[in-house]
């Protein structure tokens, strides 16, 4: 763990890193769950943040195919949270299918804000959000103008790895729930892999 500023607020933040391990996103969860909760969040906050650092870890280990650094800061109630990998390509939202986009997708839904930024330098990427400490159940959750992709829609069956990750009950509720919410008549069939 390490202290810097953070590159935009210049608000004291703190971070990890972490090598590509099965393990990371739990770390990273726990990371900021345990940051979030020092900070005085509640827990609505505090299970966005576990959902949202945890698709972005993932997804920086999986697609980047790097190691991936996570930094963390609060500035007048707000958390940002910063997701940097080493790999090539920029993220982008699409549709959430069989075959993935869910991590994008969800963090378009329950973020107040996030962005990708690239490095001129080097290959490399920089994926953030922000949440308030103190989300209210009925501020997440789709918006209509947030967490629908142009072209989505139309499917019935939503097939989810995240969802079959181990995680704690309140951030599958989270996912699963958030899901739904968006794509009414919708059925989540959660595999094992």
């Amino acid at each position: 763990m390490s202290s810097e500023l953070d590159q935009v607020t210049d608000a004291p933040t703190t971070g990890r890193s972490f090598s590509r391990s099965r393990t990371a996103p739990a770390v990273a969860r726990r990371f900021v769950r345990d940051f979030l909760a020092d900070a005085g969040a509640n827990a609505r906050c505090q299970q966005v943040g576990e959902l949202l650092v945890s698709e972005l870890v993932t997804n920086a280990l999986v697609h980047a195919r790097t190691s991936a650094r996570l930094w963390i800061s609060v500035t007048d109630g707000v958390a940002r949270v910063e997701v940097t990998d080493d790999g090539p390509g920029q993220p982008r939202l699409r549709v959430p299918g069989p075959d993935g986009g869910y991590g994008l997708w969800l963090t378009d839904t329950l973020a107040t804000d996030w962005g990708a930024t690239g490095r001129d330098d080097m290959p490399g990427k920089t994926v953030w959000f922000t949440v308030p400490l103190t989300v209210a159940r009925e501020a997440t959750g789709p918006r209509p103008d947030r967490g629908r992709v142009p072209g989505g829609g139309g499917y019935r069956v939503i097939h989810t790895a995240a969802a079959a990750v181990p995680m704690i009950a309140a951030t599958s509720s989270l996912l699963i729930a958030t899901v739904l919410q968006a794509m009414p008549g919708s059925t989540i069939r959660v595999q094992a892999s």
